[in-house]
C-alpha cells in the first residue's frame, strides 16, 4: 500500500501543489503554463459506458507539445482511475495500469485495445491529427462495470521546455450501469 502510494504522490506531484488529506491527494495549484497551453475537452460532460473524447491542446508560444493527458476519475490521481496519454513525438496512445505505478502503450493499428479494471482504450475509433504546436486526440472508450458512477474530466499538457499546466478539471461524465443492471425484472 506504502509504495501505491507513494508512486502516486509522485504522478500526482508532476501536477502541481500537493496536500494529502484523510488519505486522499489533492493538487491545489498548477503553473503558469496554463497561461501558454489552452485544452479544452469534448464532450464536456455526459453519460455512457462508451465515448469518444476529443482533446485538443493550442500552444499559444509555438513550442511543440510533448504530451497531453485525460484523467477520468473522481479524483486527481491516476490510480484506480481511466488515466490516458498521447505523446506526439512516439505517435503513442498510453494507459495507466490500476495501480497508477506503470503504463501500456497502443499503437493505431486498427484491431488492437489495451485495458486496465476501469477502461479500454481502442484503436479503432481513437486517431490523432495536428503540428507540433496543436495537438488534437481522439481517444475512444468504453468503461467497466467497476467504473460505474460520477466522474471529472481532467486534462493536462507538457510542452518542449517542460512547462505543464497541472491537471485541470475540464468537464464531467457518469458511467452508467451495463442496461443488464437497469432492467433487471423479478418474478
Amino acid at each position: 500500500m506504502n509504495k501505491i502510494r507513494l508512486i502516486s504522490i509522485a504522478t500526482v506531484l508532476i501536477a502541481g501543489i500537493v496536500v494529502y488529506r484523510t488519505g486522499r491527494l489533492q493538487v491545489l495549484a498548477a503553473s503558469d503554463a496554463q497561461i501558454a497551453l489552452k485544452g479544452t475537452v469534448t464532450p464536456e460532460s455526459g453519460r455512457g459506458r462508451e465515448q469518444v473524447f476529443e482533446v485538443k491542446y493550442n500552444s499559444r508560444s509555438g513550442k511543440p507539445i510533448k504530451e497531453v493527458r485525460l484523467l477520468i476519475s473522481p479524483f486527481r490521481d491516476g490510480a484506480k482511475a481511466c488515466y490516458l496519454y498521447y505523446r506526439p513525438e512516439e505517435k503513442a496512445f498510453l494507459l495507466v495500469n490500476n495501480e497508477g505505478n506503470g503504463s501500456q502503450k497502443l499503437t493505431l493499428d486498427g484491431s488492437s485495445y489495451i485495458e486496465n479494471g476501469r477502461c479500454r482504450l481502442n484503436a479503432k475509433g481513437s486517431s490523432f491529427s495536428g503540428g507540433r504546436a496543436n495537438i488534437t486526440a481522439r481517444f475512444a472508450l468504453e468503461f467497466y462495470p467497476l467504473f460505474d458512477g460520477d466522474k471529472n474530466l481532467y486534462l493536462y499538457a507538457e510542452d518542449s521546455d517542460g512547462k505543464k499546466t497541472g491537471l485541470q478539471q475540464s468537464g464531467e461524465w457518469n458511467v452508467q450501469p451495463p442496461a443488464s443492471f437497469l432492467h433487471s425484472s423479478s418474478h
